[in-house]
């Protein structure tokens, strides 16, 4: 982070830029949280499908 005045044209630019990264983590965001919902809902299913499995064995 750059050391400038508040009131001046570079901390302005500063500050601008500051946004910009924000908006690129938000971005990133709304583009990971999908692929993790995806992913999170195929293992999910595989969880269900192990703990509902029926294995046919004969009990005496």
């Amino acid at each position: 982070m750059a050391s400038v005045s508040a009131w001046s044209w570079d901390g302005l630019i500063s500050v601008a830029w500051e946004y910009v990264g924000v908006a690129i983590v938000l971005a990133k965001l709304y583009v990971v949280l999908p692929i993790y919902k995806f992913f999170y809902s195929i293992i999910t299913s595989l969880v269900n499908w192990l703990k509902s499995l029926y294995l046919p064995f004969k009990s005496k």
